[in-house]
């Protein structure tokens, strides 16, 4: 009996474990996936100088995931290929349908007789919008505010070093959501030719200077004023590469300490 209640409970125990190294290793594994596996981005978009268009799409865990922005503004969202939400602007033709259902303002209607009276017969009162004193005195309050925390933290001791580490966080932050390439192609060109070739020599100078990705393809057009570009970003953003700079900023002494202050209070 002793031997056979033994192995009922050695056979649970190999189960609950068995259990509980699945749900860990499924946990492990599904932080591994968020931390590591980087959301891929992508935007193409057309300019004629006076209005443009484009499509943007962010996709996550190879396309099992992913976001469209098409041309027309319609948001899309699919989950392994199939469309789970979407979004999309009113027609022109139902807002020409719904003007046409409104009554006009100079004519008023039963529905609104009905909606400001109450039972009793009174007409019931719009809630009051704050006056422009209020409002001053809100800004005023806000500015004083802000004023007061800058000189509390102009006389902090670390102000210099938590400084530095904010510009390197931002810095490393910056360096890792830039995309992976950039290109411009198109033409453009102003009514006087001078300045034309003055833009064009400028934009060629600063462009490799700012940006290396930046691959441009401009023509200048010294005879018409025209602006046709077409734009393609594409790059990806990965959860770790955006922790790690995090966390050696708040691990920092001076800003740790700054955060538990701030925290207090």
């Amino acid at each position: 009996m002793i031997a056979a209640a033994l192995n009922i409970l050695g056979t649970i125990a190999t189960v609950l474990l068995t259990i509980l190294g699945v749900l860990v290793g499924t946990l492990l594994a599904g932080t591994a996936i968020v931390l590591f596996v980087p959301v891929r981005y992508m935007y193409e978009g057309n300019f004629d100088g006076k209005q443009g268009n484009g499509y943007a799409k962010a996709s996550w865990l190879f396309g099992l995931m992913s976001i469209i922005l098409n041309q027309n503004g319609d948001i899309c969202v699919k989950l392994l290929g199939i469309r789970v939400w979407r979004c999309t602007e009113k027609p022109a033709a139902e807002e020409t349908h719904h003007a046409a259902e409104t009554p006009h303002p100079e004519e008023p209607s039963q529905l609104s007789d009905e909606s400001t009276t109450g039972q009793s017969g009174t007409t019931e009162r719009e809630p009051t919008k704050p006056t422009l004193h209020a409002r001053l005195q809100w800004l005023s309050d806000e500015i004083k505010h802000i004023y007061s925390t800058y000189q509390s933290f102009k006389e902090y001791p670390d102000k210099q070093e938590i400084f530095s580490q904010t510009v390197l966080l931002l810095k490393n932050i910056t360096k890792t959501s830039l995309p992976e390439r950039l290109e411009i192609r198109g033409s453009f060109g102003f009514k006087d030719p001078c300045l034309t070739g003055q833009a064009t020599g400028l934009v060629y100078a600063l462009v490799p200077l700012g940006y290396p990705r930046i691959r441009l393809h401009i023509t200048p057009d010294f005879t018409n004023e025209v602006c046709e570009l077409k734009l393609l970003v594409y790059g990806k953003i990965s959860s770790i590469a955006l922790l790690i700079p995090i966390c050696k900023f708040l691990l920092n002494k001076p800003v740790w300490k700054l955060v538990k202050k701030l925290i207090r209070r």
